[in-house]
């Protein structure tokens, strides 16, 4: 897989691993524990769901992450991303603490973004994507949404 490909797709599962919002169209999906509270989240100023990307435009996500219990402390923390449906089913997990320290403590907010383009080679389609965080085991934060890839 190509890294802007990989780049994408993380892109596309943190943002909808961030349905633990309220006030997005993104869903919820089943967790142990909440420990993680997901809040200004932009998806390309996506207010529906459907969230339309259009192929060789930019994707832009935003989001204000706050842990509300440490995470990370076994350094065995993992965000699994999987996209459904479509010519073919992608799953790809990724090791957090690889990525940023670990622990990250409770209390703590971090607000990531990303703005890279929508390459064109993805098919068009519309997929089911999913991204799930487990920490210790336990599934701490987890959000699907259905994404549709367009052309102009």
């Amino acid at each position: 897989m190509s890294a802007a490909k990989s780049l994408l797709l993380i892109a596309l599962f943190s943002a909808l691993h961030s349905s633990v919002l309220t006030d997005t169209p993104f869903n919820l999906c089943a967790t142990d524990i909440v420990s993680i509270i997901i809040t200004n989240f932009n998806l390309n100023n996506c207010q529906t769901s459907s969230c339309v990307l259009i192929r060789g435009q930019r994707l832009f996500m935003s989001l204000t992450a706050t842990f509300l219990k440490e995470v990370g402390a076994k350094n065995d923390t993992t965000v699994t991303f999987e996209i459904r449906g479509g010519p073919f089913p992608v799953s790809l997990t990724v090791p957090v603490c690889r990525k940023v320290q670990c622990p990250i403590p409770a209390g703590d907010i971090r607000q990531p973004s990303v703005n890279l383009p929508v390459p064109e080679y993805i098919p068009l389609g519309t997929y089911i994507a999913r991204a799930s965080v487990k920490d210790g085991g336990l599934t701490v934060l987890c959000g699907e949404n259905e994404v549709v890839i367009a052309d102009a």
